[in-house]
């Protein structure tokens, strides 16, 4: 996919995402279940239905979570069935590879492998912080974790951050990542979420000394609605 075509897409969802907000305007708001790439221990209300270009996911009775990333993926899942064990502990199992690769983050290479997460997470009013461990199984398997933090200092937006490893014990070869961002809440549209960062993508640590890990612009828009 060229930049230009996923610069018209992302105009695009924007455009779709801010009509769908406001219809449902009058609607008591859903929350995103992820930060940037990592998923969170969140799992939305029966019924609560998140729209974005990382996270479109459904809530199910029974602390059940049916969730697909579009672009680039989360947690290293693009389609996921998340379970919540707990307010602050929830695990995922599911597709591991990315359907559509902004840049390179998680499985962006190779063929599709069966994957699974477990995230713990701290959250408070103006904190939060998530620590998650990963497995992707297939022709390679890889292990990993990422750890990421939430700033809110007021209702309109919030400070996101993420690092992150993955070691591919097929190559014995280690993976780093690391993200930064903005979400901002939109008071007038309850629901509506935009997130921008700068990211590192995903580097070959052996490759540190030979060049520079690739910066990437990060773009993603949400509405999350609940019934």
């Amino acid at each position: 996919m060229s930049k230009r075509s996923v610069l018209r897409s992302s105009a695009f969802a924007v455009a779709v995402f801010i009509s769908v907000g406001g219809l449902f305007s009058e609607s008591r708001a859903a929350e995103p279940t992820h930060y940037l790439f990592m998923p969170t221990a969140l799992v939305n209300q029966p019924g609560d239905l998140v729209l974005g270009l990382h996270e479109i996911s459904y809530a199910l009775p029974g602390k059940l979570q049916l969730q697909c990333s579009l672009v680039d993926n989360i947690g290293r899942l693009d389609l996921a069935a998340k379970y919540s064990f707990h307010r602050n502990l929830a695990g995922a199992l599911g597709l591991a590879h990315s359907l559509v690769d902004f840049g390179k983050h998680g499985i962006w290479q190779g063929p599709a492998r069966f994957g699974a997460f477990l995230a713990y997470e701290f959250d408070s009013r103006y904190y939060g912080m998530v620590l998650t461990g990963h497995t992707q199984i297939g022709v390679n398997f890889s292990v990993g974790a990422d750890l990421g933090g939430k700033i809110t200092p007021t209702n309109v937006w919030s400070f996101l951050w993420e690092v992150g490893l993955s070691v591919d014990l097929s190559d014995e070869r280690i993976y780093l990542y690391g993200i930064g961002g903005i979400r901002f809440n939109i008071p007038s549209v309850p629901g509506l979420f935009f997130d921008l960062g700068v990211q590192a993508e995903e580097f070959d640590v052996e490759l540190l000394g030979k060049g520079r890990p690739y910066a990437g612009i990060f773009f993603d828009v949400m509405y999350c609605w609940r019934p």
